[in-house]
């Protein structure tokens, strides 16, 4: 398991750190509606070993498709980065949306930019299971945990051009001791794995 060793907000943007490379590290979305909250972050990381297996999970099947997509990088030819946050104006008014897009509507659109002959240089996706599901996922446990406090439980997914590996993380609205949700997604993110039979290694 990589600990990460720090992690503290800048100004309201969460900086981490890790002890794989020192060099580089998963972050969450600097937004603005995500400042002046006070957040806590424990990681476990995977590697997903069979790559190909796992890409196909990733932009072929609907494995991902309820989860929420937050932003995403994808270098190629050029480097491009999508924000997965809803502009609501774009809709028709009174139309409920969610506050990000779901993967299932810009699957097809990476999975474009990511074809072709030449694997990519790198991409990373970040996910986090939806409003829905995170209560669910706190009723399930019996856990003490009001939803509306937390910000997100999260996947960041990343492929830096040889491996792919996917490192969770959970951000809370407020300051909190409280580890039982960061276990208990901890714990389902390894039960999601095995259950799509998706190769995977701690490291």
């Amino acid at each position: 398991i990589i600990l990460f060793l720090q992690a503290k907000v800048n100004d309201g943007t969460p900086v981490l750190w890790y002890n794989e490379s020192q060099t580089e590290g998963i972050f969450f979305p600097p937004e603005s509606k995500f400042q002046n909250t006070q957040k806590e972050h424990i990681m476990i990381a995977f590697s997903l070993t069979n790559i190909k297996e796992s890409m196909s999970h990733l932009l072929l099947l609907d494995t991902f498709d309820n989860f929420a997509f937050i932003e995403g990088q994808i270098v190629t030819f050029n480097t491009f980065k999508i924000d997965g946050f809803i502009q609501k104006d774009f809709f028709d008014s009174g139309m409920e949306l969610p506050e990000y897009s779901p993967w299932k509507n810009v699957r097809e659109y990476c999975f474009s930019l990511i074809k072709g002959k030449r694997t990519p240089l790198s991409f990373r996706f970040v996910f986090s299971l939806s409003r829905k599901n995170i209560g669910r996922l706190i009723e399930q446990n019996s856990l003490p945990t009001d939803p509306e406090s937390v910000q997100g439980l999260y996947l960041n997914i990343h492929y830096d051009g040889t491996r792919l590996s996917c490192v969770t993380g959970t951000s809370f609205k407020t300051f909190t001791m409280d580890k039982t949700l960061e276990h208990a997604w901890d714990e389902m993110v390894e039960k999601f794995f095995l259950q799509k039979e998706i190769a995977t290694e701690k490291i």
